[in-house]
């Protein structure tokens, strides 16, 4: 309820139609959607964030869909950018699928990282962002067009990046952003009950899926950053490495892990 209004009046002025997935909300957020006009689909949670989407997407009609969540907002540059964008595609000269949209999360500590990307200078484009220091950068395949065959994968850090190189959709790269204040915002309990969630749903995401390089990455992340397990996240790096050698991040982050547990030598090589 906190930040709804906000996410919903970035976006409200430049889309024809507002769709909420509620999982169980009982804080006055759906009171608040109502005054923007949203409609409202109950969805039941099943310890899966892919599945919680689809269920949405399930009930869309519009040509293109922008997807945010509750704790993000669109950059007020963005109803002028998108606009011009959409012609473009609407005239047929360079088919494009899906855009990925640069999310900058803010974090209140300068220092902070987030996965593999490392702290950027905050600019306050965006006055809510004003009380912290710098944004950490990730790349999210947030608008896509209606299709059936586009729909989110994976229980936890859900995409739909997968299916579109599984199509031989085109995508590119949106000119503007997505503000994100959930990691700043939150409470430190808040905070450490859903890095715990994603966490178990990393664990269950690489036992469905042990040949996924990614998910073994990312669990190795949780292990690493919010769980401080420096031992169980290299075996999810070593994993990794082996999956895909070619992804310098995980070597480098079980180099990070090697020293942490007291391996130096090892970490070097």
């Amino acid at each position: 309820a906190p930040t709804l209004a906000r996410c919903l009046e970035s976006v409200s002025p430049f889309i024809d139609r507002i769709l909420i997935g509620d999982t169980g909300s009982t804080d006055g957020s759906m009171e608040i959607a109502r005054e923007f006009g949203a409609e409202i689909i109950a969805v039941p949670w099943e310890q899966d964030f892919a599945r919680a989407r689809n269920r949405v997407l399930e009930q869309a009609r519009c040509e293109w869909i922008l997807v945010l969540d509750a704790d993000e907002m669109m950059d007020p540059l963005g109803a002028a950018l998108l606009g011009p964008l959409l012609a473009r595609e609407e005239s047929g000269a360079d088919e494009i699928w899906a855009y990925d949209v640069w999310r900058w999360n803010y974090v209140r500590d300068a220092h902070s990282r987030n996965g593999e990307h490392a702290p950027q200078p905050n600019p306050r484009v965006v006055e809510a962002s004003r009380p912290y220091p710098a944004y950490v950068p990730s790349l999210n395949t947030r608008m896509f067009r209606r299709h059936a065959e586009i729909y989110f994968e994976h229980c936890v850090h859900e995409t739909v990046a997968g299916r579109l190189e599984a199509l031989g959709m085109r995508r590119a790269e949106a000119d503007f952003v997505i503000h994100h204040f959930g990691l700043g915002e939150d409470a430190e309990e808040v905070r450490k009950g859903k890095n715990e969630l994603y966490r178990e749903l990393g664990l269950h995401r690489l036992k469905r899926n042990p040949g996924d390089y990614r998910a073994s990455f990312e669990l190795g992340l949780a292990e690493l950053e919010h769980a401080r397990r420096p031992a169980a996240a290299l075996a999810c790096f070593e994993h990794a490495c082996a999956l895909y050698p070619g992804h310098a991040p995980s070597w480098l982050f079980a180099g990070i892990c090697l020293i942490r547990v007291g391996k130096p030598r090892e970490a070097l090589a």
